[in-house]
């Protein structure tokens, strides 16, 4: 009996302890905080220090320097390689490349000051990714920036007469960009927008070394500017300073925008406006590339170039036909630069405001500005800059990584999963957390009010600001409605996260630059009612003629897509402009479902000659029932062009029924600055080292993700990936040696279902969950995703830019050391079907197949799918030499590539289906509960091999 209550006793104060330790009254350590923040202010700054933004903050008392430091390829002191100086036509240059890693000089500053960077370049044959330095004064990254400045290249349309090619039905066709390697001068860009003056430092006075070093791409270096304040002068300092001679210039000068000199960024193409009637040149008929811009022409220092000739000397207005529909509510700005140079302040920023129509703008608005022009040949260039509202953009990203904050803060607390009926007392465990809730509906309101401002307009732009700003009202007046609001607080901060995503990207389509000679009427670029009308008309009629792409006079291949409209919109491009075939074969390009759609339609005797784009699970389906050709010998040439394991799923019995075209891994995604809070650093290499980091994740009710259920395909578990990497990661594989039963009864494949389980069940993971959102708030610190959601993450959450990392995924230690971090992979195919010998177009379609799959033309569809849709598009092609055209860093595609030469993938079999259904049922009944692992594992393994069994003898296999 004392035994009993000297046990009671015990019990009772460690319920004490634990309920004290979770209460956290010691206003001083902030509550049960586990991580140590290195920033505890009243209104929760930043944990990023090293941003440019926070340098900026921190030396905004330092002044400009009043004239320029010049740093030569002469004047270099020690370089990384003996072979970094290099004379090219009469000049001198520092060649930087991964043999030549790095150049230093030593230099003098005659005083403390603020000094931008400027650089004198020539770029060299390489990817078409733009160049990455690294910038080190004195051995220290002085900001974060710092360690990958970028350096834009120089491309030009591949034209001989300067105007579009013709193919054989009057389309225009697309020319490729080629670089044009040429002197650049040029600032160090924020890509951002945040910093449209670009990047500097505070230097102060004495000796100091400055180096600049390879990331990616090599580049010349002919001189680096180290800047002093540069002041333009006013529109009115401008004009008054300009000669008043010569005005008497009769004619117009009319730019066709579709034909940049040059661009420096190979998105930026010309495009087809078939919308409007007015823009030139324009057909009813065909296809005209008659403007250029729009989506692909968004982010900050985008820059086009026009050359023109000026006749007679004089005064220009200039005005520019656009149409800007991107960012509804919200103003596009561009910065106007005559010979490369600003011309006046206000020239930086040119106004573009939301209209769903074309509109034409003259650059000054109601009152116009005037250019002075000599004689002779000039350029006039048209650049996104973000100076408008950068301020607006950094106080948005600050506001938005402190609400993330706050919001890590209190799930430290309530756990993710909210108890909305208790009080968690927040406002007394989080002492600063009411004066931070008020700050930022302050900020938001200045915000909401700067933007509306900006814009001119009120509306729905800034109003999730207000919603917000409202919400956090009710918090501070009523902190326990807190935890019962959190998810209402947490999607008016991704939503708030859109706007500044939305606010950044500056899209704009031009069709023509007109310059006016003063005193010229503006040209208003309009046909009027009736020519709308009858454009409109004939486009109608000519909508019901037989598809100009398929000529009788040929014979004609019948091609299958299952992408968007876009995708198939581009690939119809490439097949009238750079499909080989096209002058002696049509393409009938249709967009259809290839999955069961194309099984049946083959079956029946009326499906395609050719199908792009399929899963890896279809080819073989239609092997084993004979509605495939086998490409084995036609492949012989270009087999090594992909990896083992993109071929695995395509081979049946002697047969190769396909040929890769995509293929997606995961990778493993870390938040490198809460990893940095909690005093974590790196990766898991192995999944030990994974469970120990996931350990302190969790203590800081933080999350780790790893899917389970797919929400798009709810009906096979995403875990099935996961257990697929714990066993081929002990060297196992799904099949026996000849394909006729599964290996899933062995103990290997019991300890990997264990472990696979055991992170719901003993580690409590989230089973279903959204990667993106969670991640960019930063509630998901350590996630396994394919490696594609790197697209989502670069493209629409710019505010965590730099502050993540992507990595391969965790693996098992091998007995000699070595790790193991196998995994499966999925991906498309490209599939001649036997309809195409029947129709007799075999070869024909063959060689198409073999053109679409080839790393040309896979490169061209990637860029031009990055180009039209951005980032958040990047292609993931299986053809390795295309691959390593994607516009990866070095970096990025070594981690990539090492994590694609671990990938292995089983053969696809007849009755394979039943894997997936098996094992989601094995996975999910023992999350549950429902059984044993060993019960689960031998019962579905029993009924998959039955169902390989009985699918064996359907096609007659031994």
């Amino acid at each position: 009996m004392c035994a009993r209550r000297v046990i009671s006793f015990i019990l009772v104060v460690f319920m004490i302890a634990s309920v004290a330790l979770i209460c956290g009254c010691d206003n001083n350590t902030a509550g049960i905080f586990i991580y140590n923040v290195k920033k505890d202010s009243l209104l929760f700054d930043n944990l990023n220090d090293n941003t440019y933004s926070n340098y900026l903050v921190k030396n905004n008392d330092v002044a400009y320097a009043t004239g320029d430091i010049i740093l030569s390829a002469q004047d270099v002191n020690t370089a990384d390689s003996p072979e970094y100086y290099i004379e090219l036509e009469d000049k001198a240059y520092a060649f930087i490349d991964r043999n030549s890693n790095w150049i230093e000089w030593k230099f003098e500053v005659p005083s403390t000051a603020f000094y931008t960077f400027f650089t004198n370049y020539r770029t060299v044959e390489g990817n078409s990714e733009n160049i990455l330095l690294d910038m080190t004064v004195d051995g220290e990254n002085l900001y974060d920036e710092m360690q990958n400045f970028t350096l834009y290249r120089r491309w030009k349309d591949n034209t001989i007469s300067g105007d579009f090619e013709k193919d054989n039905l009057g389309n225009d066709i697309r020319p490729l960009k080629i670089e044009e390697y040429a002197d650049m001068e040029s600032k160090f860009p924020d890509e951002k927008g945040y910093h449209p003056e670009g990047f500097g430092a505070v230097l102060e006075a004495g000796e100091h070394t400055l180096r600049l070093a390879y990331v990616n791409n090599g580049v010349l270096i002919k001189n680096l500017t180290l800047a002093g304040k540069k002041e333009s002068v006013t529109y009115k300092e401008y004009i008054s300073s300009v000669s008043e001679d010569g005005k008497t210039a009769k004619d117009n000068i009319v730019i066709e925008a579709e034909h940049p000199t040059y661009t420096n960024a190979t998105s930026l193409y010309a495009v087809n406006d078939w919308i409007s009637a007015a823009t030139t040149p324009n057909s009813p008929k065909n296809t005209m590339l008659n403007a250029i811009g729009d989506s692909n022409w968004k982010t900050n220092g985008q820059r086009m170039t026009w050359e023109f000739d000026v006749e007679k000397s004089g005064l220009y207005e200039i005005t520019v036909r656009a149409r800007q529909d991107y960012s509804e509510g919200m103003n596009t700005y561009r910065a106007l630069y005559i010979d490369g140079e600003l011309p006046f302040a206000e020239a930086k920023t040119v106004k573009f405001p939301y209209d769903f129509d074309w509109q034409t703008s003259v650059i000054g608005g109601e009152k116009p500005y005037s250019f002075w022009l000599e004689e002779g040949k000039h350029t006039l260039s048209l650049e996104v800059d973000t100076t408008a509202i950068s301020d607006t953009l950094l106080d948005l990203e600050s506001l938005i990584n402190d609400l993330n904050l706050i919001y890590r803060r209190i799930i430290i607390i309530t756990g993710t999963t909210v108890d909305i009926y208790q009080d968690y007392d927040l406002e007394i465990k989080i002492p600063q957390l009411i004066d931070s809730f008020k700050d930022c509906a302050n900020r938001m309101r200045r915000i909401s009010a700067k933007i509306t401002k900006t814009n001119e307009t009120e509306g729905s732009i800034a109003s999730v600001l207000e919603k917000t700003a409202s919400l956090l009202d009710i918090f501070v007046e009523h902190p326990y409605q807190i935890s019962g609001k959190l998810a209402a607080y947490k999607t008016d901060v991704d939503d708030i996260s859109s706007l500044l995503t939305n606010m950044s990207q500056q899209a704009l389509l031009l069709d023509k630059i007109t310059l006016v000679p003063k005193g010229n009427d503006i040209p208003e670029n309009n046909i009027g009612f009736f020519g709308r009308v009858k454009f409109s008309l004939l486009k109608f009629i000519d909508s019901y003629s037989t598809d100009k792409t398929v000529n009788k006079d040929k014979k004609t291949v019948k091609v299958w897509v299952s992408t968007g409209r876009d995708q198939a919109q581009i690939i119809k491009q490439m097949i009238g402009n750079s499909y080989p075939g096209s002058k002696s074969i049509s393409v009938d390009l249709s967009i259809v479902d290839t999955g069961n759609t194309l099984i049946q339609a083959t079956l029946a005797g009326r499906g395609p000659d050719i199908a792009l784009s399929l899963t890896t699970a279809t080819p073989v389906n239609l092997a084993m029932r004979g509605g495939l050709i086998d490409l084995s010998e036609y492949v012989k040439d270009v087999y090594n062009d992909f990896h083992e394991s993109a071929w695995a799923q395509l081979k049946y019995r002697d047969g190769i029924y396909g040929i890769p075209e995509t293929q997606m891994f995961d990778m493993l995604f870390i938040r490198d600055d809460i990893f940095e809070e909690i005093g974590l650093s790196g990766s898991p290499e192995t999944w030990d080292e994974f469970y120990k980091y996931m350990e302190m994740i969790q203590n800081n009710n933080l999350m780790v993700g790893v899917l389970e259920t797919n929400s798009a395909n709810i009906a096979v578990s995403g875990a099935i990936s996961t257990f697929s990497k714990m066993y081929f990661q002990q060297g196992e594989t799904f099949f026996n040696d000849n394909f006729s039963k599964t290996t899933f009864s062995s103990e290997k494949a019991i300890e990997a279902m264990n472990r696979v389980t055991d992170l719901y069940i003993r580690y409590g993971l989230d089973r279903n969950y959204d990667f993106f959102n969670r991640f960019r708030s930063g509630e998901l610190v350590m996630g396994i995703s394919s490696y594609n959601s790197y697209n989502q993450l670069v493209a629409a959450a710019p505010e965590i830019a730099g502050l993540w990392s992507m990595y391969p995924v965790p693996g098992t230690k091998r007995g000699d050391g070595s790790i193991n971090a196998a995994e499966s992979s999925s991906g498309t195919a490209s599939v001649v079907l036997n309809a195409a010998k029947e129709h007799g177009v075999l070869s024909e379609a063959v060689d198409f197949v073999l053109w679409w799959t080839g790393s040309d033309a896979q490169t061209e569809y990637a860029e031009r799918l990055e180009g039209v849709m951005g980032v958040a598009a990047r292609y993931t092609p299986a053809n390795i030499k295309a691959f390593d055209s994607i516009h990866w860093s070095d970096k990025e595609s070594s981690l990539l590539k090492k994590q694609w030469d671990q990938v292995y993938n089983v053969r696809e079999i007849p009755g394979n289906y039943y894997i997936e259904r098996s094992l989601t049922s094995a996975i999910r009944n023992t999350i549950s509960g429902k059984n044993s692992i060993r019960y689960n594992m031998t019962k579905y393994t029993n009924n998959i091999n039955l169902e390989i069994t009985r699918k064996r003898e359907e096609f007659g296999l031994e």
